[in-house]
């Protein structure tokens, strides 16, 4: 278990973001880069190169290795990229079946990623900055959480800000405007 690791234990990842977070949890550990796709991160765990490896749950579900999972850390603990897990459909405008495609979107989902990714473009900012951004509907209000970190670990900002859902690029805005002093 995470909590039970030793200081000085290594710990891979590939993350500048999911690094920033482990050394403001656990200034202790060795952060080590890690490359590789899963089965050679996992392997390296395995073989004893590292001690652990922090990366996206959703790759291990995707590849059936859900038993690796050790520990799930809540999404303020290391608080996803902005967009993360969203997929999107590119096409043209004269394609022939795009009213059966716009049938696919999802207004909640795509409301929660326009407010993340609003903040990164408001900031000017991309995965070169240990940034978690994450929205979430409830009802019609649209919620949305910010955390910038710096390389070390420390918080450098934490905003939370609430807001109608048909307001998110908006609301995405304002959040990175009280950000914009730490970039």
């Amino acid at each position: 278990d995470w909590d039970e690791l030793p200081a000085n234990s290594r710990i891979g990842t590939s993350s500048l973001r999911r690094e920033a977070f482990c050394k403001h949890y656990k200034k202790e550990f060795k952060l080590e880069p890690l490359r590789g796709n899963i089965d050679t991160r996992i392997r390296k765990v395995m073989k004893g190169e590292i001690d652990a490896t922090i990366m996206a749950e959703a790759g291990l579900k995707r590849l059936g290795l859900e038993e690796n999972i050790k520990r799930r850390f809540p999404l303020k603990y290391i608080t996803p990229p902005a967009g993360q897990g969203a997929l999107a459909v590119i096409t043209r405008k004269d394609n022939p079946h795009l009213n059966l495609i716009s049938k696919l979107n999802h207004y909640r989902s795509l409301q929660e990623v326009k407010a993340e990714k609003s903040v990164l473009k408001e900031l000017g900012v991309g995965c070169q900055w240990p940034l978690g951004v994450i929205a979430r509907t409830r009802n019609k209000k649209l919620c949305l959480y910010a955390i910038l970190l710096s390389r070390e670990g420390d918080i450098l900002s934490q905003v939370t800000l609430e807001g109608p859902i048909n307001k998110a690029q908006e609301l995405g805005e304002k959040v990175a405007n009280e950000m914009e002093d730490y970039i």
